[in-house]
């Protein structure tokens, strides 16, 4: 993907070897959905449930992820940014269609990507609501969840998106909540210049059940 800082992105040759060490190594992707339903109603997930997820909406994510991820029968979670939407370098309606349409999930990560522990009551209406019809629109379906910019969150923006009907919310960083584990569920920032040993090292670490 494009850029050099290897924090956030990564070269098609990497992000390979990424999925096919999770290919090797027996993991199964599921999707939010899948996992809100895991948690929610005991329903059953796969063996080894890999999340693979995708933020702000680079064009690259549909030119170089997507067929890599077709190529392995994978299945991608995709943040959208949606200020960028049709955007030179970035995802248009009809990409972000045809994702949702072949069974990636399609969700929010704000219109502009403001920090949400430091905006006003009446900003999510901006960053929340308008977002959130403008990707139902475009894909069709409802979107329920949601990925915190930066990773931040604090709970007024849990209490906020629980309002909103959001069903889960993604960080980065910290620990899962005690009282609201489904609106800090933790990821993993990937670096682009880990080797498959270290990725599968650090899925290791950080959940160690798998």
């Amino acid at each position: 993907m494009a850029g050099h800082d290897p924090a956030y992105t990564i070269t098609a040759d990497q992000f390979r070897a990424h999925l096919q060490m999770l290919h090797d190594k027996g993991f199964h992707c599921i999707s939010p959905d899948e996992y809100l339903r895991h948690e929610t109603a005991g329903t059953p997930l796969p063996d080894k449930p890999v999340m693979i997820t995708f933020d702000d909406n680079h064009e690259e994510q549909y030119l170089m992820a997507l067929p890599l991820l077709n190529r392995y029968h994978f299945t991608g979670t995709f943040f959208i940014m949606t200020v960028t939407i049709g955007k030179a370098g970035y995802m248009s309606a009809p990409e972000l269609r045809r994702l949702a349409d072949s069974g990636h999930t399609v969700a929010l990560h704000t219109w502009d990507h403001p920090d949400v522990r430091h905006i006003s009551p009446a900003a999510w209406t901006q960053q929340l609501d308008r977002p959130r019809q403008q990707l139902e629109k475009i894909t069709g379906g409802p979107v329920r969840h949601f990925a915190y910019p930066y990773g931040a969150w604090d709970t007024a923006a849990i209490t906020r998106l629980k309002k909103k009907n959001i069903a889960t919310a993604y960080q980065l960083w910290g620990p899962q909540s005690n009282t609201d584990p489904l609106y800090t569920i933790r990821r993993i920032l990937v670096r682009g210049n880990w080797t498959p040993a270290q990725l599968y090292e650090q899925i290791q670490k950080v959940y160690p059940n798998l």
